[in-house]
């Protein structure tokens, strides 16, 4: 029988698209090793054969061990597949480009050694070598020593970054990409690194969104006006997202200082920062507020109190919900299990009543001098004196924490050495986990209090501010703006029961606490049953509407108006439209922000100009002399959709043309 002859396997590895600009492309392997084994074989017939394995690192094994290797090369493992069924038949060899893009982990050159290599008379090849690596034990301990030194090359490397990173951190300076509002400065001649700077355009950005955010602005209207301004995003985004906002907003870096390591460090920088720590501190809690009302269920939108007002008897937060059939909102509490369900049936109040209360307490707090009278030197001393009270209790707290933790400990251990019986275990440790839940929870509330007297000097400024002027300010808010100036001088709202009625503990920032009670059926005025829809229609009736043009706004039979107009005289119990609105007249005002005055109804209230965004966007470009199709490709719409926007438009601002609609918007104000 006439000899087979020899097989090459030529291993080809590039884990990165670095190694490849390096020299390392599958090509230049492949082209090298090929030249390596005419080399060796002269005239002789061989048959080479190549396996790749790209984008895998050395790290990688092989899946003939897979309880040793979790991730493996596909390549390599069938290299060693085809060497395994091949070598009793003819002489095999591998070959590749150099000892490294064979493997690099220690454990990987043992097996494929004594396990593949040397028992089946596999010989292997290195091109950079320049021939056969030895397989002797003095070749085989040089390898070993080699791949373990290759192994720790990137830890020890990780580590010196790390060593340097925290150097670096140590003398204030940043050791990353500087972020949105800042750039590198060029170094002076005893510099060692850069220093940064701000760059004036992306920092009045900054102090604008700050002072959004400070107002009472969601981090997705911050986002959407800054596209609406045509602001440009920061690098690596193509636009501006809520989770951006919100991580700009409180990354210390904007306040002089920087991360590092979970720890905020004083940066070089501190003389050109937008703002200081404190404003940081306050616009974390007022983002962090926000987020977790929203995760929690809590509704925003049109609940001026939503995640301020907090249950007096099991602590949570009261939810928010709007009932459509009567248009309330109503802020009730809905937990059943720290407390009996009688008492948190109590707590439910309808939004308007407790908002009023709220609002008449806030004057009468701005018009007093008390507010006027207090410095900062004073907020300053009444903060340290609570930041070192409640610095005292945590600490009361962490070592009560620490103990529980010490005696569930022995508890185990007692158990295991069959002195406490099961019953008892499970009884001890239910009571002490319990106790910690208690005592974390009373400790998150604590870290909490104390990043909120920080911020004091912060909130008196706007206090002051606010109260020179507060009716024009108030009256020209929005439900969003109204809220965040009550969070600003409010920490807090407990509600519990009082007889026939509320009673409303108020726990201000840097002011007394102050009470007030809110009687059942106070605030509810004649007509509170009335749905929207029949408030909409009467407040249409009340501008001198006729029945035909109120069902030409909402795109209803004349019938459905005339109806409604029919039901409210019923309910009101008066015999003509006009005393029906005279009689809910007070209604009207108080659910003004959630009419709609055209278009179909909202399933929720909400706070929408006259016309969609997707309306304004259509007439903006018309406005701009776009047509219809283009007018489609920068919006991203469909041609239907487009001429069924411009309908709306049309019919809402009661117009027969494009033109019209522009100029009905321009005077209004919407464009």
């Amino acid at each position: 029988m006439a000899k087979r002859s020899p097989l090459y396997i030529g291993y080809i590895r590039v884990s990165t698209e670095e190694q490849v600009h390096k020299g390392f492309s599958p090509e230049v392997q492949q082209e090298r090793i090929e030249q390596y084994v005419q080399h060796q074989c002269h005239d002789d017939t061989y048959e080479l054969v190549f396996y790749r394995d790209l984008g895998y690192t050395g790290k990688y094994g092989i899946r003939q061990y897979p309880e040793l290797f979790p991730k493996i090369r596909p390549g390599l493992s069938d290299a060693v597949d085809r060497m395994t069924a091949e070598a009793e038949e003819r002489p095999v060899h591998i070959v590749c480009l150099g000892g490294s893009r064979l493997e690099r982990k220690p454990l990987l050159a043992e097996l494929l050694w004594d396990q593949i290599f040397i028992p089946l008379g596999i010989r292997v090849h290195s091109v950079d070598e320049g021939g056969e690596l030895d397989s002797s034990p003095t070749g085989q301990l040089t390898r070993r020593v080699s791949s373990a030194s290759s192994a720790t090359v990137p830890a020890y490397t990780s580590r010196r970054v790390k060593q340097a990173h925290d150097y670096r951190a140590s003398k204030g300076y940043l050791h990353c990409v500087p972020p949105y509002g800042w750039k590198r400065l060029p170094k002076d001649d005893n510099q060692r690194w850069h220093d940064i700077g701000p760059v004036p355009e992306e920092y009045e950005v900054l102090l604008e969104m700050k002072e959004k955010a400070l107002g009472g602005w969601g981090t997705w209207r911050i986002a959407k006006w800054l596209g609406q301004q045509g602001i440009e995003a920061p690098r690596n985004s193509q636009k501006w997202y809520p989770q951006t906002v919100a991580d700009l907003l409180r990354n210390p870096i904007q306040a002089g200082h920087f991360r590092h390591r979970d720890e905020v460090l004083e940066g070089r920088h501190l003389d050109r920062r937008f703002w200081d720590i404190h404003t940081t501190e306050e616009l974390t809690r007022v983002l962090t507020q926000r987020h977790r009302a929203s995760k929690r269920g809590i509704t925003l939108g049109a609940f001026l109190l939503a995640g301020v007002l907090t249950c007096g008897y099991c602590g949570s937060a009261l939810s928010s919900t709007y009932d459509s059939k009567s248009g309330n909102r109503y802020y009730k509490c809905t937990n059943m299990t720290s407390a009996p369900a009688d008492y948190h049936v109590s707590i439910s109040k309808i939004a308007t009543d407790l908002e009023t209360a709220i609002e008449e307490d806030l004057r009468r707090v701005l018009d007093t001098s008390e507010l006027h009278q207090i410095t900062e030197k004073q907020i300053d001393e009444v903060s340290e004196t609570k930041t070192a009270e409640l610095a005292s209790q945590n600490k009361y707290l962490k070592r009560r924490l620490r103990d529980l933790g010490e005696d569930l400990a022995a508890a185990i251990s007692r158990n295991r050495r069959g002195e406490l019986g099961e019953v008892a275990l499970a009884s001890v440790q239910e009571h002490l986990e319990a106790q910690i839940e208690q005592i974390q929870h009373r400790s998150q509330e604590i870290e909490q209090r104390l990043t909120s007297i920080t911020a004091n000097s912060i909130r008196l400024q706007r206090a002051k501010q606010a109260a020179k002027s507060f009716d024009t300010i108030w009256d020209t808010m929005d439900t969003e703006e109204r809220r965040g100036l009550l969070q600003t001088l409010i920490e807090d709202v407990v509600v519990t029961r009082e007889g026939q009625g509320i009673r409303l503990h108020i726990r201000y920032h840097f002011l007394p606490e102050a009470t007030c009670f809110v009687p059942h059926g106070m605030g509810t005025p004649k007509g509170s049953d009335l749905t929207r829809r029949e408030l909409e229609t009467l407040l249409l009736y009340s501008r001198g509407l006729t029945c035909t043009q109120i069902a030409q706004r909402f795109n209803v039979s004349l019938s459905t108006p005339r109806q409604h107009l029919y039901t409210v005289r019923k309910k009101l119990g008066v015999n003509t439209n006009k005393e029906a609105v005279e009689a809910a007249w007070d209604t009207i005002q108080q659910m003004r922000p959630y009419l709609k005055l055209s278009g179909r109804r909202r399933s929720k209230p909400d706070s929408h100009t006259l016309l969609s965004s997707t309306e304004l966007e259509l007439l903006c470009c018309f406005a701009e002399g776009l047509s219809y199709d283009y007018a489609c490709q920068k919006l991203g719409i469909s041609k239907s959709a487009a001429y069924s926007r411009a309908v709306n438009a049309r019919r809402k601002l009661e117009v027969d043309s494009n033109d019209a609609a522009i100029s009905t918007a321009n005077e209004l104000g919407l464009l």
